[in-house]
């Protein structure tokens, strides 16, 4: 039996496209994930939890993290040798419960590239124990140790941030969709993103010189900087942008909420930046690069520009534009990790020149690797 343990709708769509539901069973411990809309998607073929609210906030959490244990083992009740795991994220505790009771049982642990950026991160740093775990993050690794077995389970301090690590040992490879590199002990292994079948998808069809631009945004106000440093990079980006495209098409990322994005309308607009247009629509931002007007897409760091650029467009990274991040250790482990050819088109602006030729995928790696030539995967 195949188990794919997601968070996210993203992660749901993606496991979905690679391996679809027969003989696949899906786990869905929710951060963005409506009950409903997983219920109608895999039918009977998965169980749904909500994430252990605070699992990575609150030193007292570990004595209640057995509720939820307790609803995922009498799912997992029989696992054996002859299942697989295939998860997306290190950043959830009860993931890391997960690929732990597989790992004690014999199963085949596999980690599948969260859309980019968090699996490079987690490639890419080599983490100081001395220095990114402290006192109190090693006194609840501990207590996750003793008191649920997560002897190989991690919590550490990044600039500021916290991040979850599973041990090495516990993961037999980690799946990713281009050239990788990674200082972590564990097999890389490059295959076919379900997206390569779209019409366009590694193809060089766009004229690349059209007027219009789109810019990704992303959340970074709340994860890795502030609000006063984030509108000081937006106004540098967007005014690199516009010297160079009469129009910016500048879409928020789906998770961002009402308040977020008035607040940056009102900001962008009180500039006078007559050339932004804004994109609120939920949809995935590859559904927009099929619009042939498009000449180029900016973001700081989001993974869907990697899809842009396998599309034909010509796609930039701006964090170099961010005076706080573009010298972190976070962004540093991202660019060695990425697997992408970053030419400098000004200072802080990079063009992606990625490669993308697997011809595997996601469901022929897993039969060959568990030889089982009779399972049905797509």
């Amino acid at each position: 039996m195949i188990y794919v343990l997601v968070n996210n709708d993203y992660q749901l769509t993606d496991a979905l496209e690679n391996l679809g539901q027969d003989h696949v069973f899906y786990i869905a411990v929710s951060h963005r994930l409506d009950e409903k809309d997983f219920s109608d998607r895999v039918g009977a073929n998965g169980i749904y939890l909500n994430a252990p609210n605070g699992s990575f906030q609150s030193i007292i959490w570990p004595f209640g993290f057995g509720v939820s244990i307790k609803c995922v083992s009498g799912v997992l009740g029989k696992v054996s040798k002859d299942d697989v795991l295939v998860f997306y994220t290190e950043y959830e505790k009860l993931n890391h419960w997960i690929v732990n009771y597989f790992k004690r049982r014999g199963g085949g642990v596999y980690l599948l590239e969260d859309g980019g950026f968090a699996t490079y991160v987690q490639c890419g740093i080599e983490i100081q124990r001395n220095k990114d775990v402290n006192f109190s993050l090693a006194v609840r690794n501990w207590m996750y140790s003793w008191l649920y077995g997560m002897r190989y389970s991690l919590e550490y301090r990044l600039e500021g941030k916290r991040f979850g690590r599973v041990d090495d040992r516990l993961i037999d490879a980690i799946m990713v969709y281009r050239n990788t590199e990674s200082n972590r002990d564990i097999e890389m292994i490059q295959v076919r993103s379900p997206k390569a079948g779209r019409v366009g998808y590694g193809q060089k069809y766009y004229a690349n010189d059209c007027d219009v631009a789109v810019y990704l945004n992303q959340e970074i106000y709340f994860s890795y900087t502030n609000w006063a440093d984030y509108f000081n990079y937006l106004n540098k980006a967007l005014s690199y942008i516009l010297c160079r495209h009469g129009c910016v098409m500048f879409r928020f990322h789906p998770r961002e909420g009402f308040g977020a994005r008035i607040k940056i309308k009102n900001w962008i607009q009180s500039l006078g930046m007559e050339g932004v247009r804004f994109e609120d629509s939920a949809s995935e931002a590859e559904s927009i690069y099929a619009n042939s007007s498009i000449g180029a897409v900016y973001s700081h760091s989001s993974s869907a520009s990697f899809s842009a650029e396998q599309m034909g467009l010509k796609s930039y990274f701006m964090f170099g534009l961010d005076s706080k991040l573009s010298g972190s250790r976070v962004f540093k482990a991202f660019m060695f990790s990425s697997g992408v050819n970053m030419k400098r088109e000004h200072e802080g602006v990079y063009r992606l020149e990625s490669k993308v030729s697997s011809s595997i995928s996601v469901a022929e790696l897993l039969r060959s690797y568990r030889n089982d030539e009779s399972c049905s995967l797509p």
